[in-house]
């Protein structure tokens, strides 16, 4: 996995308040997951453990889609 650098940079736009601006920030913030990775970095993880999240995501995501697949088809079937 690359690391990438990430510089987010927020300006104050022409009379814009404060509290808007911070919320921009907060906001780029969330989409470049910069907490998030943070959160993750804190203590090692070996990559095994990372292997066994990362399956049980996958198979949570497929059983979702199926859930969602199934009820599609009760309703087209009726």
């Amino acid at each position: 996995m690359a690391k990438k650098k990430v510089n987010v940079e927020v300006h104050l736009r022409n009379r814009e308040p404060v509290e808007r601006m911070i919320k921009r920030f907060l906001n780029k913030v969330k989409k470049e997951k910069i907490v998030e990775e943070l959160r993750n970095r804190e203590f090692y993880e070996p990559p095994s453990v990372i292997r066994a999240r990362r399956k049980a995501r996958r198979r949570k995501v497929i059983a979702k889609l199926q859930r969602e697949r199934e009820s599609l088809d009760k309703i087209s079937n009726k």
